[in-house]
Formats: structure tokens, C-alpha cells, sequence
């Protein structure tokens, strides 16, 4: 077996994956992706996420101050790879940003990729073998879509966001009825 290396020292990276959007108060869990693509096993590691702004902890990891931290005893090279996860909670749309690995030696990288969760009224996931409902009530308004199975081919999210105007230029002299999605 043929094994790649970019340097014969430690070489770190970070990344991090989270949902689009979620639900206020549903768990947001954010993954934390650990490479070491050079030749020589990284020891003592530790990896640090900024628990974001307008996010409540859950789960995973350790809580300390505003970080969450996980230790990592070694982690090989030639591309071996590990995942951290935690669960959040949020009220509003929150962003991440702020994560990074560290190893003996002074090995480090830091994550450059902020990972946005923008919360929604509702969504629901749809598969091409089931039927799905997307269902938001708001006072006395209501709001159903049904997607019957088959109407996609692939795993679909769909998503409702009640936004306060439009996106787009209305139509010459039509106004906005104070509701958009």
C-alpha cells in the first residue's frame, strides 16, 4: 500500500460542518474534522472550538469559559483523520467561527471556514420513498406543503423562513402584504 505525506513532520488541519439551518431550540450539533497528513504521528493535542455567540452548550466535548475542548492522545499521519462533535442550542441565527488544533512541538492549524446556522419557522427532510409534510402555524395563519413520495430524487431539506421583505424587486406597482418566505 502506497502512503502519502506532505511533510515527514506532523501536518495539521481543522475543519468544521454544522447544519445550514435548524429549528429554535433544537440541538445543532457541529462536527470537527482532524487531519494529520504528514509522515510523523502529532501527540498531545488539543482541539478548541468558540462556543458561538447566542449559542447555548449542550453536549460534547468540555466546557471551559467559552471554549469547547477535547484531548486527543495522538493521532497518526499519512491523512488519519478524527471527529470531535458537540451539540449547541440557539434562539437566533448563529455563526461559528474560532476552532483549532494544536500538537506537541508546536503543530497547529486553525479552521478558516465560519459555518452559519440561520434558524427557521420550520423544515422537515424529504426522501424520494416518503411522503413529507412541512407544517408552520403562526397565530391564525397556517402553512402546509406536502411533498408524496417520489416528488424528489434526491435527500431534500425544505425549509420555511418567514423573512420581514422581499428579496427581490416586486412587480411595478404591486406592494408587499407584510409577509415573505
Amino acid at each position: 500500500t502506497l502512503k502519502m505525506r506532505t511533510t515527514t513532520t506532523p501536518d495539521l488541519a481543522i475543519s468544521k460542518t454544522g447544519p445550514a439551518t435548524a429549528i429554535a431550540g433544537a440541538p445543532i450539533t457541529y462536527t470537527l474534522t482532524i487531519t494529520n497528513s504528514g509522515a510523523t504521528t502529532a501527540t498531545g493535542l488539543l482541539v478548541l472550538d468558540d462556543l458561538p455567540a447566542g449559542a447555548t452548550y449542550v453536549s460534547g466535548g468540555t466546557l471551559t469559559n467559552n471554549n469547547v475542548r477535547w484531548t486527543i492522545p495522538s493521532l497518526a499521519g499519512f491523512g488519519t483523520v478524527t471527529e470531535t462533535t458537540y451539540v449547541v442550542t440557539a434562539a437566533s441565527t448563529i455563526t461559528n467561527t474560532g476552532y483549532a488544533v494544536s500538537a506537541t512541538g508546536g503543530f497547529s492549524a486553525n479552521g478558516t471556514t465560519p459555518v452559519v446556522t440561520r434558524l427557521v419557522e420550520a423544515q422537515v427532510n424529504a426522501t424520494a420513498l416518503t411522503t413529507s409534510t412541512l407544517n408552520h402555524s403562526s397565530g391564525p395563519d397556517s402553512i402546509t406543503v406536502a411533498l408524496p413520495a417520489g416528488a424528489v430524487a434526491d435527500p431534500t431539506r425544505l425549509v420555511l423562513d418567514e423573512i420581514s421583505a422581499p428579496t427581490y424587486a416586486l412587480p411595478s406597482g404591486k406592494q408587499f402584504a407584510g409577509r415573505a418566505f
